[in-house]
This record gives structure tokens, sequence and C-alpha cells, in this order.
């Protein structure tokens, strides 16, 4: 039997993607209503069971940018994207509260806005408060570690961290 709170999640799930013309693949749950500012002709799509606490916010900055989230994929509170090109996050990842997934500079540099898609991969743990900058493919099965700012690509079932994040461990699994 579904429980009050689990039922008034999937209102709200429906809710939000009805209002927010957000493309799902099947029912999800929310814990709050996440944030979502974009231009025009922008997407967002998420993927069955996906489940979104407080605080999320999704900013698609420029025409033609999409957000794509996989099947049973969280995000915990006040995870932010910031996307101008495009940011897919695969299926089963689990995405840590404060995370910051940014796919450009937000400035020019001498007139040069940067801008690259960013690609996180399937069975994907992020940690606390982790930064993924853009241009970045995480493998899947691979775990970000709290704090870790990651400008370079991570191989799939690799354990990465720091300032800038690097491979400390190969061949990791982990579970919720």
């Amino acid at each position: 039997m579904i429980s009050p709170t689990t039922a008034l999640g999937v209102v709200r799930f429906l809710i939000w993607t009805k209002m927010r013309r957000i493309r799902a693949d099947g029912l999800g749950r929310l814990d709050g209503f996440p944030r979502v500012h974009r231009t025009a002709r922008t997407e967002v799509r998420v993927g069955a069971r996906v489940r979104l606490f407080p605080g999320v916010r999704l900013s698609l900055t420029r025409p033609g940018a999409s957000v794509r989230i996989g099947a049973r994929t969280y995000f915990n509170r006040n995870v932010e994207i910031n996307c101008s090109t495009s940011v897919d996050i695969g299926s089963d990842c689990a995405i840590a509260w404060d995370v910051l997934i940014m796919d450009n500079d937000a400035h020019s540099v001498n007139g040069v806005y940067g801008r690259a898609p960013i690609r996180v991969g399937d069975h994907v743990w992020i940690g606390q408060g982790a930064r993924i900058l853009k241009g970045v493919t995480i493998g899947d099965g691979a775990i970000v570690g709290t704090g870790s700012i990651v400008t370079r690509d991570v191989p799939p079932r690799a354990l990465v961290v720091g300032s800038p994040a690097r491979v400390i461990s190969t061949d990791v699994t982990w579970e919720l």
C-alpha cells in the first residue's frame, strides 16, 4: 500500500510536469516543487521514478538547451543544474545535496563564452557539495567524492576526489 507522503509526492510530480511542460517518461516523486527557469525552445525530460527533493533548481539559459534525467535517479536538497547546451544524467544515479552541475562559464572571458555538454553515466554517485563543470563526461558506476570539483572526464567505475578531482581508485562498486 502506498503511504500518504508518497501519494502526495506523486501528485506534486504530476502537477509540476504539467504546469512546467516537463516531459516525463513515467511517474516520479517530488518532496517539494523544483524551480525551473527556462528560455524559449528548451527541453526538460525526466525518467520514471525520478525523485527530487526541496530546493532543486533547473536553469536552462539558451534556446536549444536540454536537461535529461534518467529513470530512478534522485536529486537531494539544493541540487542546481545550470544549462546552456545540454546536461544528460543517466539512470539510477544518486546526486547528494548542494551539488552544482554547470555546462557553461556564466560569463565571457575576452568576449568568449565557454560552453560544452555534460554527460553523467548510469549508476553514478555524486557526493555532497561537488561541482561538475562544462565538457565533462562521468562514466557509468563512478563515484565523485564530497566537495570535489570535476574539470576532466571520469572513467567508468572510478572514484575521484579533490579540487581538481583526480582518480584515487578504480574498479569501484557502490550500492544505495
